[in-house]
């Protein structure tokens, strides 16, 4: 680890290629190195960000320092509590209506005793406005910045990789497939 940031430090930012620790043939898509992976928990750890993709779509990373100003550096760390609030909330903005497992499903949230707690206090505090949705049987939650637009004459290539198409149960209610 304390290799890969003196690397960094001294060099600029750099791809896990750069590190050049691959041994053998890539066993999947995410087959991750050991230098991707301390990349990535340094990156986890706030202490490096990404900077740019270059065209073969990896991630360059440099130190936060070098890249953020003082003023978000110096911000106060939200507890986990408050992250995963957070995170909650911004799901149900992104996604329009919700049901919980939906938000959940949003950033990865995976740990379903927490889940309940969090919309509820999102609910007490105004964030969250419970709904009802026509065919669904589960609760669904709308965020109070939502706006219903008159019409929508829009249409958009989704990407196997966009949040949106994630969670199946989800795609099937809207879009009739799996």
């Amino acid at each position: 680890v304390e290799e890969v940031r003196r690397r960094i430090r001294d060099a600029g930012p750099i791809t896990a290629g750069d590190l050049g620790q691959r041994v053998g043939p890539k066993e999947s898509w995410w087959s991750w190195d050991d230098g991707k992976i301390v990349l990535e928990h340094l990156f986890q750890r706030g202490e490096l960000v990404a900077v740019r993709r270059p065209r073969d779509f990896a991630r360059q990373f440099d130190l936060a320092e070098r890249v953020l100003p003082a003023s978000v550096l110096d911000a106060p760390t939200p507890t986990e509590a408050e992250a995963r609030k957070e995170l909650f909330a911004i799901a149900a903005r992104s996604m329009g209506v919700a049901t919980l497992e939906d938000m959940a499903d949003y950033h990865r949230h995976w740990r379903p005793q927490s889940r309940q707690p969090l919309v509820a206090e999102l609910v007490e505090d105004g964030v969250l406005q419970p709904v009802i949705v026509e065919g669904w049987t589960k609760p669904a939650y709308v965020h109070r910045d939502a706006t219903l637009p008159r019409t929508v004459d829009a249409r958009a290539l989704l990407s196997p990789f966009d949040s949106l198409v994630w969670h199946r149960d989800r795609n099937e209610f809207f879009f009739y497939f799996k």
